[in-house]
């Protein structure tokens, strides 16, 4: 039998308006624990990044009127964002792609900085 190709549900990220009003009902409500808050200016959002089990929730707040995730809202209102899975070949898969890319083989969009809290599924 061959190893299942997605190993698990990495984070969900779910676009709220403000993190003040949404991270109580996540906390105290659903009883996660809240890991960190920060900013990623590059995005205009600010993260708070909550812990369920092994799984990551992920509260986007926009910090600018043009950010992708204010356009989310304006457009469906509250609500999953996106869903990212752990994949088995997931860091075979990053490592050929940045290597590709530093190499000249592939060009893509901008480089951005991820948050702090950010890591790779152990």
């Amino acid at each position: 039998m061959t190893e299942q190709p997605i190993q698990a549900l990495h984070h969900i990220g779910v676009a709220v308006r403000s993190l003040d009003e949404a991270l109580p009902k996540w906390t105290e409500g659903f009883g996660l624990r809240l890991e960190s808050v920060d900013e990623v200016p590059t995005e205009k959002v600010k993260v708070a990044v909550l812990k369920a089990g092994d799984t990551r929730v992920e509260l986007l707040e926009p910090t600018s009127e043009d950010s992708p995730i204010a356009k989310f809202l304006d457009k469906r209102g509250p609500g999953i964002h996106a869903t990212v899975m752990g994949f088995a070949m997931g860091l075979i898969i990053w490592a050929w792609l940045e290597l590709s890319y530093l190499m000249g083989y592939i060009t893509g969009p901008v480089k951005r900085p991820a948050t702090a809290s950010m890591t790779l599924p152990q």
